[in-house]
């Protein structure tokens, strides 16, 4: 007898935590829990009356506490039942978990974005009796999403619209990305590219220094120093200036950026003025700049390897005469005549320039005395050979004089 007295005692007490329990956490859930909390039951006709709404849910819903156990047609505005409704509907009728966003007017007149979890509870026979709704405020989280998309979006453009080639690739230098104009540089494409890695696009005799730049970048060290050739897909090499950044994320380098500028057409330029600055543009053999260059690396030379050298200097007789009577134009023409002469019997060691007017200077390397003179001979027999001008045939002989060095850095002449 004492011992059911006691469990019924214990029942009781049992049932009276659980009482306890579960008005803690409807308080805890009413008063603190910051999303709104609404628990609707599903009725005939797509009804929906609220049975239970947290503080805040009563608050931002503009309900009061009596509007509980009242439908949502007769406690919410059409402007905001119909689409809410259509939400609840789909939750019912598909039976699964709803997500949706939708923007919750607040009293400062300010606006949030909630996003809404309703979850349908169904009864043992499947059927949905209830839906839980929870709505939380993401305002800041799509505020922060939306200023991410808009870095993002600011990257892109910066990368895309760069007219510079630009590569993003990781540590072990494998191309992960690029902008159109790496396209444009290489004839590849995107697909074509991630397949790749970044040195083999770079000419063999460039790699060592790329790997040393690469190696600094890794270390976090940005770099702009590297002109080197490049390859395009169809076999042409270009002349371009490389610049690496690295991709620091977390305080760790993930990768790097490498910025391409194509210099072909600059290289070009530089060397047709370097060209046309050691030639002359009659001829076009070197001119006397490139012959002061040549024969102060010469003496140098000889000095410390005790090379001779010869100099012919070559001036074509009867040439004023010939000038003024036959006009500028034929004496051109003979000027060009002659250097293509000289240029035929050009060799190895041997190199000929045009001092200026008819004045020709042939340089001849590890040269002496005799092998000078024997050179001197064959320009002269080149010389027997008559010159054609407008149908007509000219003889023009030269005038050769020769000087030599005798491993002194001076010049003797013969």
């Amino acid at each position: 007898m004492n011992q059911m007295k006691q469990s019924r005692i214990t029942k009781r007490r049992g049932v009276s935590a659980s009482i306890k329990i579960e008005q803690m956490i409807s308080d805890i859930i009413f008063k603190h829990v910051k999303d709104l909390v609404f628990i609707m039951q599903v009725e005939t006709g797509y009804q929906f009356r609220y049975l239970f709404a947290n503080e805040n849910g009563l608050h931002h819903a503009g309900m009061a506490v009596s509007d509980i156990g009242r439908t949502m047609d007769e406690v919410l505005p059409l402007k905001h039942l119909n689409p809410l409704k259509k939400q609840y509907i789909k939750a019912v009728k598909e039976g699964v978990e709803v997500v949706f966003h939708d923007e919750v007017d607040m009293d400062n007149d300010n606006q949030v974005l909630g996003e809404t979890l309703l979850t349908p509870i169904k009864d043992e026979a499947g059927e949905v009796k209830y839906v839980v709704a929870v709505t939380r405020d993401m305002t800041e989280n799509f505020k922060e999403k939306n200023r991410l998309i808009d870095s993002e979006q600011r990257y892109r453009s910066l990368i895309d619209h760069n007219l510079d080639a630009v590569f993003s690739i990781d540590l072990k230098g494998e191309i992960l990305d690029v902008n159109p104009a790496a396209q444009l540089l290489t004839g590849y494409t995107v697909k074509q590219l991630k397949s790749k890695r970044i040195k083999s696009l770079i000419c063999e005799s460039d790699l060592q220094p790329l790997k040393e730049v690469l190696s600094d970048t890794q270390m976090g060290n940005s770099k702009e120093s590297l002109d080197c050739r490049f390859m395009h897909r169809k076999g042409k090499i270009l002349t371009v200036h490389l610049k690496t950044i690295p991709i620091v994320i977390d305080s760790e380098i993930k990768g790097m950026y490498i910025i391409i500028r194509d210099l072909s057409e600059q290289a070009k330029s530089t060397e047709l003025i370097k060209y046309m600055a050691f030639h002359d543009q009659l001829t076009g053999l070197r001119n006397r700049r490139a012959l002061l260059d040549q024969l102060d690396s010469l003496v140098k030379n000889e000095k410390k390897q005790k090379a001779e050298f010869a100099l012919l200097f070559l001036d074509i007789d009867r040439f004023k005469y010939l000038n003024d009577t036959l006009g500028h134009l034929v004496g051109d023409q003979i000027l060009k005549q002659v250097a293509h002469r000289l240029i035929e019997i050009q060799k190895e060691n041997c190199t000929v320039y045009r001092q200026g007017g008819d004045e020709f200077i042939i340089v001849l390397e590890r040269t002496g005395r005799k092998a000078a003179g024997e050179f001197a001979q064959k320009v002269l027999c080149r010389f027997n050979e008559s010159f054609y001008f407008n149908s007509q045939e000219y003889y023009i002989t030269p005038s050769i004089g020769i000087s030599y060095s005798r491993m002194t850095g001076r010049m003797r002449k013969h």
